[in-house]
């Protein structure tokens, strides 16, 4: 006996384009923003809600809790903010690791 597919889980889910829409003309109301940027917009808020939802939902397994609160939320995205800046530190050590590499040492690969 074969298992119907879950439509939710087949269907990509986005934000309304609708919605993003009238949060862009909001925010910015005197600039005029191309269909890709719009649809780069689109996926990224996607992506971030996957993000923050998944790893709220970690969070919640490990607290062995059932309903997702605030709280996880909270933890989450400070979590990531934590993640970012680490990454972005370690991506401006190298960088300037690298500067004064090429700085000191030109002609030395």
């Amino acid at each position: 006996m074969s298992v119907a597919p879950d439509p939710v889980q087949d269907e990509e889910l986005t934000i309304p384009r609708a919605s993003m829409n009238k949060m862009i003309k909001e925010l910015l109301p005197n600039v005029r923003v191309a269909n890709e940027a719009r649809e780069l917009i689109l996926n990224c808020c996607t992506e971030f809600i996957h993000l923050v939802s998944s790893e709220a939902n970690e969070i919640c397994n490990q607290q062995q809790k059932k309903t997702i609160n605030a709280e996880h939320i909270l933890a989450c995205v400070y979590l990531c903010v934590y993640i970012y800046l680490v990454v972005c530190y370690r991506v401006r050590a190298g960088l300037i690791v690298t500067c004064l590499h090429i700085y000191f040492y030109p002609t030395f690969p």
